[in-house]
């Protein structure tokens, strides 16, 4: 499985050098498209946690929000010491 990634990864590397005209040794197309890939899947699970707060926001509002992220950060996920009267 390894090889068929390291193959994947070095035809992204590629393309992207081609694309951009990019004067580069075929040893470098491996580390180009594994970076390429990697960035790919950050930006995504960014723009996914982005997703996941706006929904908590529109949800519990603004004070709101920032108070409960309060409240599980300093309690942890179990919800042991929520103050439901607040």
């Amino acid at each position: 499985m390894e090889q068929l990634e390291d193959k994947y990864y070095k035809t992204i590397g590629k393309n992207i050098a081609l694309e951009l005209g990019l004067d580069l040794p075929q040893e470098m197309w491996l580390n180009l498209g594994s970076y390429a890939w990697m960035v790919t899947h950050f930006v995504k699970a960014e723009r996914n946690r982005d997703a996941r707060e706006a929904v908590n926001k529109a949800q519990w509002g603004d004070e709101q929000s920032e108070k409960r992220q309060d409240i599980v950060g300093a309690n942890g996920p179990t919800g042991e010491h929520y103050d439901y009267n607040d």
